[in-house]
């Protein structure tokens, strides 16, 4: 029964969009003072290359050390 609802009330409403050029550093000042917590990565005509959540940030960040 549930599965009958629709998308709405369960997608995300905090988020972001970012071209694939924004530095990570950018796109985490713009989470914070957003509250996002979702990343969407547009190109140039709108259309949707990725997402990215914080918690990816963490882990490419640990994966460097």
């Amino acid at each position: 029964k549930e599965l009958e609802s629709s998308v709405a009330k369960v997608m995300q409403r905090k988020f972001i969009t970012v071209s694939p050029q924004t530095s990570l550093k950018s796109a985490l000042e713009k989470v914070e003072a957003r509250k996002a917590e979702l990343v969407i990565v547009k190109d140039e005509f709108g259309n949707i290359l990725g997402v990215v959540n914080p918690g990816d940030f963490l882990v490419f960040l640990r994966g460097r050390g």
